[in-house]
């Protein structure tokens, strides 16, 4: 079983207020290329509470209930920030669980997220430390992927190796009869 080793360390003067806003996850460590895509982060600015609202939408591009291929997928969160960008959600009304944390931004361009992943039907894949980058645009260019990686990688060390690239234009579900073919032709790559 994989296990978090605990959140690398994060920024010192994280500001909610810039961080709001539409970002797109380019790439992650976390979700397959081939099975989530169009996958966009929606972050409020802190009410008078100092609660922000965010949304995580996706496209589910397979699923091995072919019902869910080209479903949409949408998690709701209402969390606090600290100044070291740890967004952080109460369940059960009292106990306090880290989501993200913010490791490097510009605020502008890029982010650069951990996550402490849960991935329960993945069991061998049940707890993990994942990167995400995200971006304000749609697109990015080869150059700047190459240096978000770098960066990535300076905050966690192995995640570089780990990252897919995810599709942010098209995200139209697989063929589920090729994508099940590739659990006996490619199983290295369908058991990802």
């Amino acid at each position: 079983l994989a296990f978090c080793s605990g959140s690398p360390a994060s920024m010192t003067s994280f500001d909610a207020k810039q961080f709001a806003g539409m970002w797109h996850m380019q790439a992650s460590t976390l979700y397959a290329n081939d099975e989530f895509g169009c996958i966009k982060l929606s972050i409020s600015e802190p009410n008078s509470k100092s609660k922000i609202y965010a949304a995580l939408r996706s496209v589910q591009l397979f699923s091995f209930n072919p019902l869910q291929n080209g479903a949409f997928v949408a998690d709701d969160y209402t969390l606090t920030a600290d100044s070291s960008g740890k967004l952080s959600y109460k369940s059960l009304f009292f106990i306090n669980n880290d989501w993200y944390s913010v490791l490097d931004t510009d605020y502008t361009t890029y982010a650069i997220v951990y996550e402490c992943s849960s991935n329960n039907p993945k069991f061998l894949n049940y707890r993990n430390d994942d990167i995400h980058i995200f971006t304000r645009s749609e697109t990015t260019t080869d150059a700047d992927m190459v240096a978000y990686k770098a960066t990535a990688e300076a905050k966690k060390v192995g995640s570089a190796a780990r990252f897919e690239t995810l599709e942010q234009k098209s995200c139209l579900p697989k063929s589920y009869v090729s994508k099940v073919n590739e659990m006996f032709t490619d199983p290295k790559k369908f058991f990802r």
